[in-house]
């Protein structure tokens, strides 16, 4: 009865650092707060549903990350604070490293998200410039490298951080998205 009850305190215990299965949901949320049958319009109320669904989707992302330990941490930071090459390839290679880029990278998108959820629809070059500045959120080729590294994905699109909509997020906020803050 011992070990079972400690089996389950260490399984609550590690629950927050195993990646959750999908996060499903969250994608098709996005998906649909895209508007896709629509091509050249996307009205405030819209871009605010996208707004939200996207930071919805990267605080799900971000909180599924675990994150260093102080040791782990201060090893990185003494790896990589060297000359020696070998060091730093081995570092870089590193699950740690791998959470270090992706916490930094989650963190920023979630920041980026929420500065814009309140910034829809009442000052369209600060909501413009915040939209042009999340397309980094879709663009990073070294995420998928991370989640393999790290062991927390298999670091396809379609793997257990969904990132399919990437490509059309980016599309998205780059044509129709500007283009309908552009024309207001």
């Amino acid at each position: 009865m011992k070990i079972r009850a400690g089996i389950v305190a260490l399984s609550i215990a590690l629950a927050p650092h195993i990646a959750a299965a999908s996060s499903e949901e969250k994608e098709k949320a996005v998906i649909a707060a895209l508007h896709l049958s629509t091509f050249d319009t996307m009205p405030a109320n819209e871009r605010l549903g996208l707004a939200e669904a996207a930071l919805a989707y990267w605080r799900d992302f971000d909180s599924r990350v675990p994150r260093n330990t102080p040791a782990e941490a201060e090893w990185l930071k003494g790896e990589l604070n060297t000359s020696d090459s070998n060091r730093i390839t081995r570092a870089i290679n590193s699950p740690a490293y791998g959470l270090h880029s992706l916490v930094g990278f989650t963190e920023n998108c979630v920041g980026i998200f929420e500065r814009l959820v309140g910034t829809v629809g009442r000052n369209k070059t600060v909501e413009l410039y915040l939209w042009l500045k999340a397309t980094q959120c879709y663009s990073d080729r070294d995420i998928p490298f991370y989640l393999r590294t790290t062991k927390l994905s298999d670091g396809k699109d379609d793997g257990a951080f969904k990132m399919e909509t990437f490509s059309m997020m980016r599309s998205a906020i780059t044509g129709k998205l500007a283009n309908a803050l552009i024309n207001e």
